[in-house]
């Protein structure tokens, strides 16, 4: 850089001004200090010498500074963008608050934190939705009809199509839309469609296999119906009594062996062929068949003791002896017993030697 020097003429001859000459005297300093003429010490990056040679060179590196930005397609970024994984405390893309946001904990696993803790974690399970967000298909969605799934937990899934909802435990379904086992083990679902709640079963399987499963229960609010598709409802082995005159509370079935005896005297010896029951709630209907082998000194009442003690209220049954008469029996069951007495349709004692006794009685408890 130079400055124009005063000719030394001010125009009228005169010689220069003081001013003038202080002019002179800044082109003289400037022309002495151009910038190729300054010494500067190589530092960083930079290895010119001199001040104009710098310059130069950090114009070069501002330029070669756009190559770096990632690339745009108006307006969507071509390129990648890296960022650190960051952890649930800080993570690395923050939103709103420095605790929220998303971070990686882990290779090929993407999480979600709130407050600075770990709310949602997607492992590289692809297609199931999350909070609305469709992933591809593949073995957590159905590849033929669209299934939007929620995974909760290592094996349990809550997942839709456009008519059902349905909430299962150790199975999802695969790219096939087969529903398969998630893990080694038992599976279940509940589904929901229609007005109707199906409950679904299978039994133990190996992961990835096709579950086959059966649905045991349907209970259909539109038509205010349960039905027991298997045919079975179970009750617990000991009852759960309940006072609520509307409330089936026990079922059972069962054989027991019954103390024969007589009421007066005694009978040798008698074989058992029969003595079943069965237990509805209150209601019990006991059968017995039995040989009298040796009647002894035994007669009045045959007594047979029931699997189940009766309540305060007598009740009344019938039989048939089969060897000897052929009489038809009475058969009672008094208030708080615990035993069928037996005689004949006469009231006579049916005990006999080589008597078969055949009796039904109902009564309650």
């Amino acid at each position: 850089m130079a400055l124009d020097r005063y000719d030394g003429s001010n125009g009228s001859g005169s010689s220069s001004t003081a001013s003038e000459q202080i002019v002179d005297h800044i082109a003289d300093t400037v022309d002495a200090h151009d910038a190729s003429a300054i010494s500067v010490t190589p530092a960083g990056s930079l290895a010119s010498t001199d001040v104009q040679a710098a310059l130069v060179e950090l114009q070069t590196d501002i330029t070669s500074l756009d190559t770096l930005k990632a690339p745009k397609a108006s307006p969507t970024f071509t390129g990648v963008v890296s960022i650190p994984d960051g952890t649930a405390a800080a993570p690395s893309l923050k939103v709103g608050d420095e605790q929220n946001g998303l971070y990686s904990p882990a290779a090929n696993q993407l999480s979600m934190t709130l407050n600075g803790t770990a709310k949602y974690n997607y492992t590289g399970e692809t297609n199931y939705t999350v909070m609305g967000i469709n992933a591809s298909a593949d073995a957590w969605g159905g590849a033929v009809t669209p299934v939007s799934v929620l995974r909760v937990g290592a094996t349990g899934a809550a997942w839709s199509t456009t008519s059902t909802f349905q909430l299962g435990q150790n199975v999802h379904y695969n790219t096939s839309y087969n529903l398969v086992y998630r893990a080694n083990g038992t599976a279940a679902y509940i589904s929901l469609s229609g007005g109707q709640v199906n409950f679904y079963g299978a039994v133990s399987g190996t992961a990835g296999d096709t579950a086959t499963f059966s649905n045991p229960l349907m209970i259909d609010g539109g038509n205010n119906l349960v039905s027991l598709l298997c045919g079975q409802l179970k009750f617990p082995a000991t009852q759960n009594a309940s006072s609520d005159a509307n409330t089936l509370d026990d079922y059972e079935e069962g054989t027991w062996t019954p103390t024969i005896t007589s009421q007066t005297g005694s009978i040798t010896s008698t074989t058992l062929t029969a003595a079943t029951y069965t237990k509805v709630g209150r209601k019990v209907t006991a059968s017995v068949s039995l040989t009298i082998t040796n009647a002894g000194t035994g007669t009045g009442s045959l007594l047979i003791t029931i699997p189940h003690t009766a309540m305060a209220q007598a009740c009344v049954g019938s039989g048939y002896e089969g060897a000897l008469t052929g009489n038809a029996l009475w058969a009672l069951v008094g208030a708080s017993d615990n035993k069928i007495q037996v005689r004949n349709y006469n009231n006579t004692t049916c005990i006999g030697t080589n008597a078969q006794i055949i009796v039904t009685v109902t009564y309650f408890v």
